[in-house]
Protein backbone atom coordinates (compact mmCIF):
# COMPACT_ATOMS: atom_id res chain seq x y z
CA UNK A 1 0.00 0.00 0.00
CA UNK A 2 3.02 2.50 1.05
CA UNK A 3 4.45 1.32 -2.23
CA UNK A 4 1.75 2.28 -4.64
CA UNK A 5 1.48 5.80 -2.81
CA UNK A 6 5.23 6.53 -3.22
CA UNK A 7 4.59 5.51 -7.19
CA UNK A 8 0.85 7.56 -6.86
CA UNK A 9 2.83 10.64 -5.67
CA UNK A 10 6.10 10.74 -7.96
CA UNK A 11 3.71 10.71 -10.97
CA UNK A 12 1.50 13.54 -9.70
CA UNK A 13 4.20 15.55 -8.81
CA UNK A 14 6.10 14.53 -12.08
CA UNK A 15 2.67 15.81 -13.83
CA UNK A 16 2.74 19.05 -11.98
CA UNK A 17 6.33 19.68 -12.96
CA UNK A 18 5.90 18.85 -16.75
CA UNK A 19 2.50 21.09 -16.95
CA UNK A 20 4.38 23.65 -14.86
CA UNK A 21 0.79 25.35 -14.02
CA UNK A 22 0.31 27.31 -10.95
CA UNK A 23 -3.94 27.14 -11.06
CA UNK A 24 -5.21 22.97 -11.44
CA UNK A 25 -7.92 20.73 -10.11
CA UNK A 26 -8.35 16.99 -9.38
CA UNK A 27 -11.86 14.76 -9.34
CA UNK A 28 -12.64 11.59 -8.44
CA UNK A 29 -15.47 9.64 -9.79
CA UNK A 30 -16.57 7.00 -7.22
CA UNK A 31 -15.96 3.75 -7.42
CA UNK A 32 -13.21 3.78 -9.77
CA UNK A 33 -11.33 6.60 -9.12
CA UNK A 34 -8.52 6.60 -6.10
CA UNK A 35 -7.30 10.45 -7.24
CA UNK A 36 -8.13 12.67 -4.33
CA UNK A 37 -6.39 10.39 -2.03
CA UNK A 38 -2.77 10.74 -3.19
CA UNK A 39 -3.43 14.04 -4.84
CA UNK A 40 -3.82 15.41 -0.87
CA UNK A 41 -0.59 13.08 -0.10
CA UNK A 42 1.17 14.13 -2.67
CA UNK A 43 0.46 17.94 -1.82
CA UNK A 44 1.53 17.22 1.67
CA UNK A 45 4.46 15.46 1.13
CA UNK A 46 5.95 18.46 -1.49
CA UNK A 47 5.98 19.91 1.93
CA UNK A 48 9.81 21.71 2.70
CA UNK A 49 9.32 24.04 5.45
CA UNK A 50 5.71 24.16 7.45
CA UNK A 51 1.84 22.89 6.57
CA UNK A 52 -1.13 25.28 8.42
CA UNK A 53 -4.00 22.74 7.51
CA UNK A 54 -7.88 23.58 8.23
CA UNK A 55 -10.42 20.65 7.90
CA UNK A 56 -13.86 19.92 8.64
CA UNK A 57 -13.28 16.05 9.07
CA UNK A 58 -9.70 13.40 9.32
CA UNK A 59 -10.11 9.98 9.07
CA UNK A 60 -8.40 8.90 5.66
CA UNK A 61 -5.20 7.13 6.96
CA UNK A 62 -2.75 8.20 3.91
CA UNK A 63 -3.80 11.23 4.80
CA UNK A 64 -3.10 11.12 8.31
CA UNK A 65 0.38 9.17 7.75
CA UNK A 66 1.49 11.76 5.49
CA UNK A 67 0.89 14.44 8.20
CA UNK A 68 2.94 12.65 10.79
CA UNK A 69 5.50 11.87 8.05
CA UNK A 70 5.79 15.65 7.06
CA UNK A 71 5.66 16.43 11.57
CA UNK A 72 8.86 14.49 11.73
CA UNK A 73 9.96 15.76 8.58
CA UNK A 74 9.63 19.12 9.48
CA UNK A 75 9.21 19.25 13.46
CA UNK A 76 6.45 18.60 14.49
CA UNK A 77 6.15 22.63 15.41
CA UNK A 78 5.78 23.70 11.60
CA UNK A 79 2.52 21.31 11.45
CA UNK A 80 -0.55 23.16 12.71
CA UNK A 81 -3.98 22.19 12.77
CA UNK A 82 -7.54 23.74 13.46
CA UNK A 83 -10.56 21.05 13.09
CA UNK A 84 -14.43 21.27 13.90
CA UNK A 85 -14.92 20.57 17.61
CA UNK A 86 -17.41 17.76 17.20
CA UNK A 87 -15.59 15.35 14.96
CA UNK A 88 -12.26 16.17 17.07
CA UNK A 89 -14.06 14.92 20.08
CA UNK A 90 -15.48 12.14 18.61
CA UNK A 91 -14.18 8.20 19.32
CA UNK A 92 -14.39 7.66 15.41
CA UNK A 93 -12.11 9.87 14.54
CA UNK A 94 -8.75 7.99 16.03
CA UNK A 95 -6.74 10.37 13.45
CA UNK A 96 -6.52 13.31 15.50
CA UNK A 97 -5.24 11.13 18.05
CA UNK A 98 -2.58 9.95 16.02
CA UNK A 99 -1.16 13.14 14.59
CA UNK A 100 -1.48 14.77 18.53
CA UNK A 101 0.74 11.83 19.24
CA UNK A 102 3.11 13.12 16.58
CA UNK A 103 3.60 16.37 18.62
CA UNK A 104 1.18 18.62 16.15
CA UNK A 105 -1.11 20.94 17.86
CA UNK A 106 -4.71 20.83 17.02
CA UNK A 107 -7.24 23.57 17.43
CA UNK A 108 -10.55 22.38 17.71
CA UNK A 109 -13.10 25.56 16.93
CA UNK A 110 -14.66 25.30 21.11
CA UNK A 111 -10.79 25.66 22.12
CA UNK A 112 -11.65 29.79 23.30
CA UNK A 113 -14.28 28.82 25.83
CA UNK A 114 -16.11 25.06 24.61
CA UNK A 115 -18.58 27.22 22.58
CA UNK A 116 -18.94 25.78 18.71
CA UNK A 117 -20.96 28.52 17.19
CA UNK A 118 -20.91 27.56 13.81
CA UNK A 119 -19.20 24.79 11.48
CA UNK A 120 -15.15 24.73 11.03
CA UNK A 121 -16.18 23.93 7.24
CA UNK A 122 -12.82 24.65 5.65
CA UNK A 123 -11.05 21.56 3.14
CA UNK A 124 -7.65 23.36 3.11
CA UNK A 125 -3.74 23.64 3.63
CA UNK A 126 -1.29 26.58 3.35
CA UNK A 127 2.14 24.75 2.18
CA UNK A 128 4.98 26.19 2.96
CA UNK A 129 3.57 29.56 2.62
CA UNK A 130 3.92 29.53 -1.40
CA UNK A 131 0.81 27.23 -2.10
CA UNK A 132 -3.08 26.02 -1.22
CA UNK A 133 -4.77 23.14 -1.50
CA UNK A 134 -8.98 23.95 -1.15
CA UNK A 135 -11.98 22.26 -2.69
CA UNK A 136 -14.95 20.15 -1.44
CA UNK A 137 -12.68 17.55 0.07
CA UNK A 138 -13.07 16.28 3.77
CA UNK A 139 -9.84 14.15 4.39
CA UNK A 140 -11.89 11.15 5.20
CA UNK A 141 -12.34 7.33 3.15
CA UNK A 142 -16.01 8.66 2.64
CA UNK A 143 -15.01 11.63 0.71
CA UNK A 144 -12.15 10.70 -1.20
CA UNK A 145 -13.43 7.13 -2.51
CA UNK A 146 -16.83 7.30 -1.58
CA UNK A 147 -18.41 10.47 -2.24
CA UNK A 148 -18.01 13.17 -5.55
CA UNK A 149 -15.48 15.55 -4.99
CA UNK A 150 -12.84 17.99 -6.11
CA UNK A 151 -9.80 19.60 -5.45
CA UNK A 152 -8.49 22.79 -6.53
CA UNK A 153 -4.38 23.88 -6.09
CA UNK A 154 -2.94 27.40 -6.03
CA UNK A 155 0.62 26.73 -6.74
CA UNK A 156 1.33 30.42 -5.80
CA UNK A 157 2.59 32.86 -2.85
CA UNK A 158 -0.04 35.61 -3.85
CA UNK A 159 -3.26 33.75 -2.24
CA UNK A 160 -1.31 33.05 1.19
CA UNK A 161 -1.01 35.83 2.80
CA UNK A 162 -5.45 35.58 3.12
CA UNK A 163 -5.70 32.48 3.89
CA UNK A 164 -2.72 32.85 6.19
CA UNK A 165 -4.75 35.57 8.06
CA UNK A 166 -7.89 33.05 8.01
CA UNK A 167 -5.82 30.43 9.49
CA UNK A 168 -3.64 32.51 12.50
CA UNK A 169 -7.20 33.72 13.29
CA UNK A 170 -8.53 30.36 13.90
CA UNK A 171 -5.10 28.67 15.35
CA UNK A 172 -3.28 31.77 16.96
CA UNK A 173 -6.11 33.57 18.60
CA UNK A 174 -8.76 31.06 18.39
CA UNK A 175 -11.41 33.28 16.86
CA UNK A 176 -14.16 30.80 14.76
CA UNK A 177 -17.66 31.84 13.21
CA UNK A 178 -18.57 35.32 14.03
CA UNK A 179 -15.70 36.15 16.31
CA UNK A 180 -13.40 36.02 13.31
CA UNK A 181 -12.72 39.60 12.16
CA UNK A 182 -12.15 40.70 8.37
CA UNK A 183 -8.97 40.34 6.24
CA UNK A 184 -6.83 42.91 5.35
CA UNK A 185 -5.46 42.77 1.89
CA UNK A 186 -6.86 42.31 -1.63
CA UNK A 187 -9.23 39.39 -2.23
CA UNK A 188 -8.37 39.51 -6.04
CA UNK A 189 -4.86 38.44 -7.76
CA UNK A 190 -3.97 37.65 -11.21
CA UNK A 191 -1.77 34.18 -11.68
CA UNK A 192 -0.73 33.55 -15.15
CA UNK A 193 -2.63 36.04 -16.65
CA UNK A 194 -6.29 34.82 -15.07
CA UNK A 195 -7.85 36.67 -12.74
CA UNK A 196 -8.44 34.89 -9.30
CA UNK A 197 -10.68 36.02 -6.30
CA UNK A 198 -10.92 34.54 -2.60
CA UNK A 199 -13.38 35.05 -0.06
CA UNK A 200 -14.04 33.84 3.17
CA UNK A 201 -17.48 33.41 5.42
CA UNK A 202 -18.35 34.57 7.69
CA UNK A 203 -17.51 38.29 7.22
CA UNK A 204 -17.09 38.64 3.24
CA UNK A 205 -21.02 38.03 2.21
CA UNK A 206 -19.77 35.37 0.00
CA UNK A 207 -23.15 34.78 -1.22
CA UNK A 208 -23.24 38.01 -2.01
CA UNK A 209 -19.87 37.55 -4.14
CA UNK A 210 -21.64 34.48 -5.61
CA UNK A 211 -25.00 36.47 -6.88
CA UNK A 212 -22.84 39.23 -8.80
CA UNK A 213 -20.87 36.78 -10.31
CA UNK A 214 -23.90 34.84 -11.64
CA UNK A 215 -25.79 38.18 -12.47
CA UNK A 216 -22.77 38.82 -14.51
CA UNK A 217 -23.54 35.24 -16.90
CA UNK A 218 -24.50 35.61 -20.68
CA UNK A 219 -25.12 31.61 -22.07
CA UNK A 220 -24.76 29.59 -19.54
CA UNK A 221 -24.61 28.57 -15.99
CA UNK A 222 -23.66 24.49 -14.81
CA UNK A 223 -23.36 23.20 -10.91
CA UNK A 224 -22.96 20.46 -8.90
CA UNK A 225 -23.75 21.19 -5.55
CA UNK A 226 -24.41 19.25 -2.34
CA UNK A 227 -26.77 21.36 -0.47
CA UNK A 228 -28.39 24.23 -2.33
CA UNK A 229 -30.94 26.23 -0.67
CA UNK A 230 -30.72 29.80 -0.27
CA UNK A 231 -33.51 31.57 -1.83
CA UNK A 232 -31.34 34.72 -3.20
CA UNK A 233 -29.30 32.33 -5.47
CA UNK A 234 -32.44 30.22 -6.53
CA UNK A 235 -34.35 33.18 -7.64
CA UNK A 236 -31.19 35.13 -9.35
CA UNK A 237 -30.91 31.19 -11.29
CA UNK A 238 -34.08 31.11 -12.11
CA UNK A 239 -34.90 34.52 -13.70
CA UNK A 240 -31.46 33.67 -15.55
CA UNK A 241 -33.10 30.36 -17.38
CA UNK A 242 -36.19 33.19 -18.08
CA UNK A 243 -33.82 35.65 -19.67
CA UNK A 244 -32.49 32.82 -21.89
CA UNK A 245 -29.78 31.44 -19.72
CA UNK A 246 -28.95 27.88 -20.04
CA UNK A 247 -29.06 26.11 -16.48
CA UNK A 248 -28.04 22.94 -15.92
CA UNK A 249 -27.18 21.33 -12.38
CA UNK A 250 -26.90 18.22 -10.57
CA UNK A 251 -28.00 17.91 -7.26
CA UNK A 252 -27.38 15.33 -4.11
CA UNK A 253 -30.38 13.52 -3.65
CA UNK A 254 -30.48 13.17 0.25
CA UNK A 255 -30.10 17.06 0.41
CA UNK A 256 -32.93 17.68 -2.69
CA UNK A 257 -35.62 15.89 -0.88
CA UNK A 258 -35.33 18.67 2.31
CA UNK A 259 -37.91 21.23 1.90
CA UNK A 260 -35.92 24.11 1.18
CA UNK A 261 -33.63 22.75 -1.19
CA UNK A 262 -34.05 24.30 -4.80
CA UNK A 263 -34.79 21.30 -6.85
CA UNK A 264 -38.40 21.49 -6.15
CA UNK A 265 -38.57 24.61 -7.95
CA UNK A 266 -36.25 24.03 -10.24
CA UNK A 267 -38.55 21.27 -11.35
CA UNK A 268 -41.48 23.22 -10.86
CA UNK A 269 -40.30 25.46 -13.13
CA UNK A 270 -39.04 23.13 -15.78
CA UNK A 271 -35.32 23.68 -15.68
CA UNK A 272 -32.34 21.12 -16.44
CA UNK A 273 -31.82 20.39 -12.95
CA UNK A 274 -31.49 16.51 -11.43
CA UNK A 275 -30.67 14.15 -8.84
CA UNK A 276 -27.17 12.40 -8.63
CA UNK A 277 -27.56 8.57 -8.64
CA UNK A 278 -24.35 7.24 -7.06
CA UNK A 279 -24.03 5.63 -3.64
CA UNK A 280 -22.12 8.28 -2.12
CA UNK A 281 -23.13 11.81 -1.24
CA UNK A 282 -22.50 14.15 -4.45
CA UNK A 283 -20.25 16.12 -2.26
CA UNK A 284 -19.17 19.08 -4.94
CA UNK A 285 -19.78 22.88 -4.47
CA UNK A 286 -18.95 24.08 -7.40
CA UNK A 287 -20.50 26.56 -10.72
CA UNK A 288 -19.43 27.34 -13.80
CA UNK A 289 -20.43 30.00 -15.70
CA UNK A 290 -20.55 30.69 -19.69
CA UNK A 291 -17.78 27.43 -20.07
CA UNK A 292 -17.10 27.36 -23.48
CA UNK A 293 -17.36 30.87 -24.69
CA UNK A 294 -15.52 33.86 -24.79
CA UNK A 295 -17.63 35.60 -22.21
CA UNK A 296 -15.21 35.32 -18.93
CA UNK A 297 -15.80 31.51 -18.23
CA UNK A 298 -15.66 31.39 -14.35
CA UNK A 299 -15.00 28.75 -12.04
CA UNK A 300 -16.69 29.19 -8.25
CA UNK A 301 -15.35 26.31 -6.01
CA UNK A 302 -14.31 25.42 -2.26
CA UNK A 303 -15.53 24.50 0.60
CA UNK A 304 -19.20 26.50 1.05
CA UNK A 305 -22.50 25.20 -0.04
CA UNK A 306 -25.64 27.27 -0.99
CA UNK A 307 -26.97 28.09 2.42
CA UNK A 308 -27.28 30.75 4.76
CA UNK A 309 -25.97 28.99 7.47
CA UNK A 310 -22.45 29.03 5.37
CA UNK A 311 -22.78 32.60 4.69
CA UNK A 312 -23.31 33.95 7.92
CA UNK A 313 -22.35 31.16 10.77
CA UNK A 314 -19.18 28.56 8.96
CA UNK A 315 -16.09 29.33 8.31
CA UNK A 316 -15.86 28.73 5.14
CA UNK A 317 -13.71 29.64 1.80
CA UNK A 318 -14.61 30.42 -1.71
CA UNK A 319 -12.12 30.38 -4.97
CA UNK A 320 -13.42 31.94 -8.23
CA UNK A 321 -11.43 31.73 -10.94
CA UNK A 322 -11.78 33.16 -14.47
CA UNK A 323 -10.03 30.30 -16.64
CA UNK A 324 -11.44 28.81 -20.48
CA UNK A 325 -9.63 25.50 -19.78
CA UNK A 326 -10.50 24.84 -15.93
CA UNK A 327 -13.86 25.99 -17.04
CA UNK A 328 -13.73 23.08 -19.37
CA UNK A 329 -12.87 20.84 -16.88
CA UNK A 330 -15.77 21.59 -14.20
CA UNK A 331 -18.19 21.55 -16.89
CA UNK A 332 -16.79 18.12 -17.67
CA UNK A 333 -18.30 16.68 -14.25
CA UNK A 334 -21.33 18.18 -14.93
CA UNK A 335 -22.06 16.72 -18.11
CA UNK A 336 -20.54 13.00 -16.94
CA UNK A 337 -23.21 13.12 -13.92
CA UNK A 338 -26.11 14.00 -17.14
CA UNK A 339 -24.82 11.03 -18.61
CA UNK A 340 -25.37 8.78 -15.80
CA UNK A 341 -29.00 10.46 -15.50
CA UNK A 342 -29.22 9.31 -19.23
CA UNK A 343 -29.93 13.55 -20.09
CA UNK A 344 -27.86 15.73 -22.09
CA UNK A 345 -26.11 19.38 -21.93
CA UNK A 346 -26.70 21.40 -24.97
CA UNK A 347 -25.10 24.70 -24.92
CA UNK A 348 -25.39 27.08 -27.46
CA UNK A 349 -27.15 24.40 -29.65
CA UNK A 350 -24.26 21.87 -29.44
CA UNK A 351 -24.71 18.62 -27.57
CA UNK A 352 -22.11 17.86 -25.07
CA UNK A 353 -20.94 14.37 -25.76
CA UNK A 354 -18.75 12.61 -23.10
CA UNK A 355 -17.35 8.98 -23.38
CA UNK A 356 -19.08 8.06 -19.89
CA UNK A 357 -20.99 5.68 -19.78
CA UNK A 358 -23.04 4.71 -16.43
CA UNK A 359 -22.27 0.91 -14.92
CA UNK A 360 -25.53 1.35 -12.47
CA UNK A 361 -28.15 -1.29 -12.50
CA UNK A 362 -31.22 -1.22 -11.50
CA UNK A 363 -31.23 -0.90 -7.58
CA UNK A 364 -34.44 -0.74 -4.70
CA UNK A 365 -33.21 -0.50 -1.86
CA UNK A 366 -34.51 -0.77 1.86
CA UNK A 367 -33.48 2.46 3.44
CA UNK A 368 -35.86 3.06 6.48
CA UNK A 369 -37.43 1.12 8.88
CA UNK A 370 -39.62 2.37 12.22
CA UNK A 371 -40.43 -0.17 14.92
CA UNK A 372 -40.55 2.47 17.48
CA UNK A 373 -43.12 4.99 16.06
CA UNK A 374 -45.45 5.52 18.67
CA UNK A 375 -48.03 7.10 15.80
CA UNK A 376 -47.57 3.48 13.47
CA UNK A 377 -45.06 1.65 12.55
CA UNK A 378 -43.42 2.38 8.66
CA UNK A 379 -40.82 0.65 6.13
CA UNK A 380 -39.19 3.19 3.89
CA UNK A 381 -37.45 1.90 0.24
CA UNK A 382 -35.60 4.37 -2.15
CA UNK A 383 -35.13 3.72 -5.77
CA UNK A 384 -31.12 4.05 -6.48
CA UNK A 385 -31.57 3.74 -9.85
CA UNK A 386 -34.49 2.08 -11.46
CA UNK A 387 -32.54 0.76 -14.68
CA UNK A 388 -34.50 2.43 -17.17
CA UNK A 389 -33.12 6.08 -17.83
CA UNK A 390 -35.44 7.43 -15.26
CA UNK A 391 -38.54 6.43 -16.39
CA UNK A 392 -39.40 3.98 -14.11
CA UNK A 393 -38.96 0.30 -12.97
CA UNK A 394 -41.71 -1.87 -12.30
CA UNK A 395 -42.16 -3.24 -8.54
CA UNK A 396 -45.37 -4.25 -8.98
CA UNK A 397 -46.11 -7.81 -6.88
CA UNK A 398 -42.87 -6.92 -5.14
CA UNK A 399 -43.18 -7.68 -1.50
CA UNK A 400 -42.66 -7.06 2.18
CA UNK A 401 -42.33 -10.07 4.76
CA UNK A 402 -41.16 -10.22 8.13
CA UNK A 403 -42.25 -13.25 9.28
CA UNK A 404 -45.27 -13.15 7.04
CA UNK A 405 -45.95 -10.77 4.18
CA UNK A 406 -46.34 -7.23 5.14
CA UNK A 407 -47.61 -6.03 1.84
CA UNK A 408 -47.83 -6.93 -1.78
CA UNK A 409 -47.28 -3.54 -3.80
CA UNK A 410 -49.86 -3.32 -6.29
CA UNK A 411 -49.26 -4.56 -9.77
CA UNK A 412 -49.05 -1.06 -11.73
CA UNK A 413 -46.75 0.46 -9.36
CA UNK A 414 -43.26 1.95 -10.93
CA UNK A 415 -41.04 3.99 -9.36
CA UNK A 416 -38.20 6.33 -10.82
CA UNK A 417 -34.69 6.73 -10.35
CA UNK A 418 -34.60 8.98 -6.75
CA UNK A 419 -37.97 8.30 -5.36
CA UNK A 420 -38.95 6.82 -2.23
CA UNK A 421 -41.62 4.51 -1.45
CA UNK A 422 -43.36 4.24 2.06
CA UNK A 423 -45.26 1.47 3.65
CA UNK A 424 -47.30 2.56 6.59
CA UNK A 425 -50.19 1.33 8.40
CA UNK A 426 -53.43 2.49 7.26
CA UNK A 427 -56.58 -0.10 7.32
CA UNK A 428 -58.77 1.88 5.00
CA UNK A 429 -57.09 3.96 3.03
CA UNK A 430 -56.27 3.66 0.00
CA UNK A 431 -52.59 3.35 -1.94
CA UNK A 432 -51.12 6.21 -3.68
CA UNK A 433 -49.33 5.12 -5.85
CA UNK A 434 -48.69 7.79 -8.06
CA UNK A 435 -45.38 10.04 -6.97
CA UNK A 436 -46.02 13.43 -5.04
CA UNK A 437 -42.82 14.89 -4.58
CA UNK A 438 -40.85 12.11 -5.01
CA UNK A 439 -42.70 9.65 -2.51
CA UNK A 440 -44.90 6.48 -3.31
CA UNK A 441 -47.65 5.78 -0.36
CA UNK A 442 -48.55 1.74 0.45
CA UNK A 443 -50.77 1.39 3.32
CA UNK A 444 -50.86 -2.14 5.48
CA UNK A 445 -54.06 -3.48 7.14
CA UNK A 446 -51.34 -4.94 9.75
CA UNK A 447 -48.36 -3.61 10.05
CA UNK A 448 -46.74 -4.04 13.75
CA UNK A 449 -42.94 -4.80 13.52
CA UNK A 450 -41.05 -6.71 16.25
CA UNK A 451 -39.27 -4.53 18.21
CA UNK A 452 -36.06 -6.87 19.77
CA UNK A 453 -35.43 -9.61 17.02
CA UNK A 454 -36.70 -9.34 13.64
CA UNK A 455 -35.88 -8.94 9.67
CA UNK A 456 -37.38 -7.41 7.00
CA UNK A 457 -37.48 -8.65 3.20
CA UNK A 458 -37.82 -7.17 -0.01
CA UNK A 459 -38.60 -9.33 -2.56
CA UNK A 460 -39.66 -9.49 -6.10
CA UNK A 461 -42.67 -10.65 -8.19
CA UNK A 462 -40.33 -14.21 -8.08
CA UNK A 463 -40.24 -14.57 -4.64
CA UNK A 464 -36.14 -13.33 -4.99
CA UNK A 465 -34.85 -11.61 -2.06
CA UNK A 466 -33.87 -8.11 -3.40
CA UNK A 467 -32.77 -6.62 -0.41
CA UNK A 468 -32.73 -7.27 3.49
CA UNK A 469 -32.32 -5.82 7.14
CA UNK A 470 -31.74 -7.18 10.29
CA UNK A 471 -31.94 -5.85 13.86
CA UNK A 472 -31.59 -7.82 17.27
CA UNK A 473 -31.86 -7.01 20.47
CA UNK A 474 -27.87 -7.89 21.56
CA UNK A 475 -28.80 -9.79 24.42
CA UNK A 476 -27.49 -13.20 22.64
CA UNK A 477 -30.59 -14.78 22.51
CA UNK A 478 -33.03 -15.29 19.58
CA UNK A 479 -36.77 -15.75 20.30
CA UNK A 480 -38.45 -18.98 18.49
CA UNK A 481 -37.47 -19.17 14.55
CA UNK A 482 -35.86 -16.18 14.16
CA UNK A 483 -32.41 -17.75 14.20
CA UNK A 484 -33.53 -19.62 11.68
CA UNK A 485 -35.12 -16.66 9.73
CA UNK A 486 -31.51 -14.70 9.99
CA UNK A 487 -30.09 -17.79 8.30
CA UNK A 488 -31.95 -17.59 5.59
CA UNK A 489 -30.98 -13.90 4.78
CA UNK A 490 -27.37 -15.11 4.80
CA UNK A 491 -28.29 -18.10 2.94
CA UNK A 492 -29.12 -15.90 -0.13
CA UNK A 493 -26.28 -13.33 0.50
CA UNK A 494 -28.32 -10.79 1.86
CA UNK A 495 -26.64 -10.46 5.12
CA UNK A 496 -22.65 -11.50 6.28
CA UNK A 497 -24.10 -12.72 9.15
CA UNK A 498 -26.15 -15.27 11.31
CA UNK A 499 -24.61 -14.38 14.78
CA UNK A 500 -27.56 -13.10 17.35
CA UNK A 501 -25.17 -9.76 17.79
CA UNK A 502 -24.63 -9.51 14.03
CA UNK A 503 -27.89 -6.70 13.54
CA UNK A 504 -28.69 -3.42 13.91
CA UNK A 505 -28.53 -3.17 17.96
CA UNK A 506 -32.60 -2.14 18.37
CA UNK A 507 -31.93 -2.17 22.29
CA UNK A 508 -30.51 1.35 21.21
CA UNK A 509 -33.31 2.51 19.28
CA UNK A 510 -34.92 5.20 21.42
CA UNK A 511 -38.98 5.76 20.94
CA UNK A 512 -40.11 7.27 18.10
CA UNK A 513 -36.23 6.89 16.49
CA UNK A 514 -35.45 4.72 13.36
CA UNK A 515 -32.83 3.10 11.53
CA UNK A 516 -31.71 4.39 8.21
CA UNK A 517 -29.18 2.81 5.64
CA UNK A 518 -26.38 5.07 6.07
CA UNK A 519 -25.94 8.85 3.63
CA UNK A 520 -23.69 6.96 1.09
CA UNK A 521 -26.09 4.11 0.55
CA UNK A 522 -23.64 1.70 1.62
CA UNK A 523 -24.37 -1.75 1.23
CA UNK A 524 -21.86 -4.38 2.78
CA UNK A 525 -24.94 -6.34 4.49
CA UNK A 526 -23.90 -5.73 7.69
CA UNK A 527 -24.79 -3.54 10.55
CA UNK A 528 -22.40 -1.09 9.79
CA UNK A 529 -24.97 -0.08 6.83
CA UNK A 530 -26.93 1.52 9.33
CA UNK A 531 -27.50 4.23 11.70
CA UNK A 532 -29.96 5.32 14.16
CA UNK A 533 -31.73 8.55 14.25
CA UNK A 534 -34.68 10.32 14.69
CA UNK A 535 -35.11 11.76 11.38
CA UNK A 536 -38.40 10.88 9.27
CA UNK A 537 -39.53 9.21 6.22
CA UNK A 538 -39.23 11.79 3.32
CA UNK A 539 -42.84 13.17 2.98
CA UNK A 540 -43.54 12.12 6.80
CA UNK A 541 -42.62 13.80 10.37
CA UNK A 542 -42.63 12.68 13.98
CA UNK A 543 -44.75 14.57 16.51
CA UNK A 544 -42.74 17.39 17.57
CA UNK A 545 -39.79 17.19 14.85
CA UNK A 546 -39.53 18.01 11.00
CA UNK A 547 -37.02 16.91 8.38
CA UNK A 548 -35.63 19.98 8.72
CA UNK A 549 -34.45 19.10 12.32
CA UNK A 550 -31.41 17.33 14.48
CA UNK A 551 -30.71 15.51 12.02
CA UNK A 552 -30.80 17.37 8.73
CA UNK A 553 -28.51 20.07 10.37
CA UNK A 554 -26.06 17.59 10.78
CA UNK A 555 -25.65 16.82 7.56
CA UNK A 556 -26.44 20.63 5.58
CA UNK A 557 -22.74 21.37 5.78
CA UNK A 558 -21.62 18.46 5.60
Amino acid sequence: MLFKYLLLSVFLLSITASQASAISCTFNWPPDSLSLEPSIVAFIDGAQQSLDISIYQLDNDGIVNAIVSAAKRLSAANVRLVTESKYYHSDKYTGYKTIEAAGVKIIPDDFADGTDRGQCHHKFIIRDKSAVLSGSTNFTDTCTLKNNNNIIILDTPDVVPLYQQEFDQMFVEHRFSIKKHALQGTHEFTIEGKKVEIYFAPYDKVSGKILNLLSSADHSILFCMFTFTDEDIIKVMMDKCKAGVQVYGILDRWQATSGYSAYTPFKDAGMNVKLDIHKGFLHHKFIVIDAGTDSDPTVITGSFNLTSTADSNNDENLVVVHDSELAQQYMAQVRKNFDDTTSQMVLNGVPQVSSHQSSLESSLLISKVSFKDRSGDWIELYCLDDGNSGKGMEIGNYYLESDSVLKVIPPAARIRTGEFLIVTQGDSRIDETASRNGVLRLFAQKFKLTATDEQILLRNQKGEIVDAVCWTNHDGKFPRGEDKDLQKIVNNGQWKSAAENAGVDSSKVPADYIITRDSSFLDTNTADDWIITREAAQGRTFPGASVSGETLNKILNH
